[in-house]
């Protein structure tokens, strides 16, 4: 993929899984998005904040608690746990908050409990982070709790769920990918993680990124800053926005899947076709086999600004590999491990 994926592992149904911790820049991005909407430049959004369903606050407290969150929706055993907790003060008068944060799984089993004393200006906000060593998580169930304290009113109260698996597929919940996800090259990076960050209100942890290769089968690779159509459904994708996309739902604790074929489409893979026609298998006719193809639809495939969608004929289109062939076999297994780097 041209996305500088590391750790790809391809199953036997031809799926690929693949993941790596987003960086840090990316991570810190997305932590600021979502607080941006209950806290800007100091000022709180009381009713942005009374909507959050992740906390809720006494009212007419002079300091609320805005949101609380695990950094990612889903940790490996070996990760340390991070959390993060946003504060905002609403008053013309400093304060000072006692919090306790703790680590909650299965039927009210808790662990990791914290305390920390808090001040804060007037009309100001602040983001506390929260750690836990690796293991303190169970598999399943798991949640980040707070309690905020301040003089003598009731708790300010929050929580927020994850999980901690070493085998993603034991705990899926599938996002849609459509829009940013289909075609990378038409949005914007606010666009992309406005997805990002929709898709973690949803407590998705894991997107099919599919029909995004010049051909699914022959060339899995593209260069830096392309932009291309691609050879299934020509959806139009940018290497960078890709992996941006990539990073960013990393950073969230979402993974990322994709497939490899035994089909080549679109024009590379007619014209592998053309130049490897042993790589083909043949019906009683001699002909290869597959989806039909256009000549003018090849022609003019990136060409996308020029032409409407709809004036392509055929814009799946593909022949069929011959896996029994080792040459034919490696080629496309040379492309899947590329496309990792």
């Amino acid at each position: 993929m041209p996305c500088g994926i590391d750790d790809t592992s391809v199953a036997a149904t031809g799926i690929a899984w693949v993941r790596r911790a987003g960086p840090i820049l990316a991570a810190v991005t997305v932590w600021q998005a979502w607080l941006q909407p209950a806290v800007a430049e100091g000022v709180a959004d009381v009713a942005a904040i009374q909507r959050n369903h992740r906390v809720m606050n006494p009212r007419e407290a002079a300091v609320l608690l805005a949101d609380v969150r695990p950094a990612k929706l889903v940790y490996r055993p070996e990760e340390e746990i991070r959390a993060l907790a946003r504060l905002a003060k609403t008053t013309a008068r400093a304060a000072e908050v006692e919090l306790r944060i703790w680590l909650e799984h299965g039927l009210g089993e808790v662990a990791g409990h914290q305390e920390r004393t808090v001040h804060l200006p007037p009309q100001s906000a602040r983001t506390i982070e929260f750690t836990w060593p690796a293991g303190r998580a169970a598999t399943h169930g798991n949640a980040v709790a707070i309690e905020l304290r301040q003089d003598d009113a009731p708790p300010a109260v929050g929580r927020d769920v994850f999980s901690c698996v070493t085998n993603l597929w034991e705990m899926v919940i599938g996002a849609v990918p459509n829009g940013p996800a289909a075609n990378s090259a038409n949005y914007t990076r606010e666009q992309i993680l406005g997805q990002v960050r929709g898709w973690r209100e949803q407590y998705c942890n894991v997107w099919e990124k599919y029909f995004w290769a010049p051909d699914d089968w022959g060339q899995l690779t593209v260069p830096a800053n392309a932009t291309w159509y691609s050879g299934q459904a020509r959806r139009h994708e940018h290497t960078e926005n890709l992996r941006f996309h990539v990073e960013a739902s990393h950073a969230e604790g979402i993974a990322v899947v994709t497939y490899g074929k035994c089909t080549a489409g679109g024009p590379p893979g007619w014209e592998m076709a053309r130049a490897k026609p042993q790589w083909f298998p043949t019906d009683a006719k001699g002909h290869t086999m597959g989806r039909p193809a256009d000549v003018w639809d090849l022609d003019h495939w990136q060409e996308g600004e020029s032409h409407a969608y709809s004036d392509y004929k055929y814009v799946w289109n593909y022949r069929c590999v011959d896996l029994r062939r080792l040459d034919a076999l490696d080629h496309g297994i040379d492309q899947l491990i590329a496309s990792t780097r």
